[in-house]
């Protein structure tokens, strides 16, 4: 084999595009909770922007330099309400029109724990267990590949 980036003067331009890391837009009531999975999640390679609710979730949007490639839910608040708000977001301009909504139920059935359920076009509950589970089920919807 022969070294691609010495025989092809695109490859470099192609590779920054690609190792370009996807925006998350963060929805938290909890600071706390908002700072540590904020760290967690840009610490695994994803630019996060965090909001405390709707209101400054669309601010944030508003000042956005990049896109949103996905829309992350952790709301004191009904799945139902929850998945509104992102559907909602998602419609923003600085929002990815096929960005998946995913919302962290606060309360779920023990026998959920673990699973990912689909609950509309591009939209899903993850009753996560722990943060692995998490940055796993975000890799799938973002088609993300570690090593």
């Amino acid at each position: 084999m022969f070294p691609l980036k010495n025989n092809c003067p695109y490859l470099g331009a192609l590779e920054e595009r690609v190792l370009v890391h996807p925006t998350i837009l963060f929805l938290e009531d909890d600071e706390e909770v908002r700072d540590d999975l904020s760290l967690l999640l840009g610490s695994n390679g994803y630019q996060i922007l965090m909001a405390e609710n709707e209101n400054e979730a669309v601010e944030v949007l508003d000042h956005a330099s990049e896109e949103v490639a996905l829309i992350l839910i952790n709301q004191k608040m009904t799945s139902e309400e929850a998945l509104a708000v992102g559907r909602r977001l998602r419609k923003h301009p600085r929002a990815g029109k096929s960005a998946p909504v995913v919302i962290l139920p606060i309360e779920f059935d023990s026998e959920l724990e673990g699973t990912n359920e689909k609950v509309g076009r591009g939209d899903y509950k993850a009753f996560i267990n722990n943060s692995q589970q998490l940055q796993e089920f975000l890799d799938q919807l973002l088609a993300i590949k570690r090593d």
